[in-house]
């Protein structure tokens, strides 16, 4: 079963403040899923050494896998988890662990794909104003979808510099939208550039600030020189 959210890029309303200050927001989401591994990506508002992953089947986290990371060397604010080793058709959630202390306020969940065919269900989704808090992304989360496909257009800054920290900053508005992060959170992300991600509206890829900032923010591949290259959360921005 597919959900689409829009079929053209037409800008989803409203676009009210975000839900928590962008500074304080958190990136977490997870993606490349397999029936065995998965990626998750996650950039705190502060930078802590020995951050780390842990993951359970449960989400009681009594006795949970605890997961290292690796910081991208395009930014070291980032870490990038890959969990490997996975059970097929499981559940799995996933959540900050540093000081002993797992976060569980911020957890998420994804469920690996089987290993023979299957049936799954996709949405789809794309264009939303930066930080926008829509109810549809509520909609989209309640109907359980195995992945959540962004078509592109995560946000829609008009960045027409190569400023690194820009791009960044957009993300971190994305995610400082309660709804939206909330969304990213319940389900496997792919993940497809579009304009925005390279820089300012209509601007033919590479833009001025693919390269510059690279793609550690998201738990996808790297995206192309070419438009609509489909990614999965292994990217870096945040």
């Amino acid at each position: 079963m597919i959900l689409g959210a829009s079929t053209a890029c037409r800008l989803l309303e409203p676009a009210e403040r975000p839900s928590v200050p962008v500074d304080s927001a958190t990136v977490l989401w997870a993606g490349g899923v397999t029936d065995s591994s998965a990626r998750v990506v996650a950039r705190p508002p502060v930078a802590a050494a020995g951050l780390r992953l842990a993951v359970d089947t449960t989400g009681t986290w009594t006795d949970p896998r605890i997961v290292d990371g690796t910081a991208p060397a395009t930014n070291t604010n980032v870490r990038h988890f890959r969990l490997e080793g996975l059970t097929p058709r499981t559940t799995y959630h996933y959540a900050l662990y540093r000081g002993g202390v797992v976060d569980t306020a911020r957890q998420g969940r994804f469920q690996t794909f089987a290993s023979d065919p299957f049936s799954f269900r996709m949405a789809l989704g794309a264009c939303a104003r930066t930080g926008s808090q829509h109810p549809v992304f509520g909609a989209i989360r309640r109907a359980q979808p195995d992945v959540f496909l962004h078509l592109g257009d995560l946000h829609y800054e008009n960045i027409d510099a190569p400023d690194p920290a820009a791009f960044r900053t957009a993300y971190r508005r994305v995610h400082a939208s309660g709804p939206q992060a909330r969304l990213f959170r319940s389900t496997a992300l792919a993940y497809t550039w579009d304009e925005h991600e390279y820089g300012p509206q209509n601007n033919p890829p590479p833009g001025p600030g693919a390269l510059a900032v690279g793609t550690p923010a998201t738990p996808v591949s790297s995206p192309s020189s070419g438009p609509r290259r489909c990614t999965s959360p292994s990217t870096t921005r945040p």
